[in-house]
């Protein structure tokens, strides 16, 4: 994802795109949300990546499920501020 910011602004909360979550069972990933932003020359540049290796989860590992699409639907309530520099 692309975002251009204006010119004579800033981001103050660029932070906010940046989310993990994983589950990982005997070193292998399970379930993983991650997004990670850059910035550069006015853009800002989100890199997003969402992995669910199985279909069905036991009890005890839908708290992980869980936490893993939370986060995913956190980073999609993520609202940029704005600042004139």
């Amino acid at each position: 994802m692309t975002i251009n910011i204006p010119e004579g602004y800033k981001v103050v909360n660029a932070g906010d795109l940046d989310i993990f979550a994983e589950y990982v069972v005997e070193g292998a990933q399970v379930l993983l949300f991650e997004s990670k932003h850059t910035y550069e020359g006015g853009v800002i540049k989100v890199n997003i990546h969402e992995y669910y290796d199985q279909i069905e989860y036991t009890v005890e590992e839908y708290p992980y499920y869980r936490d893993v699409v939370n986060s995913a639907s956190d980073f999609n309530k993520v609202v940029l501020i704005l600042e004139r520099k």
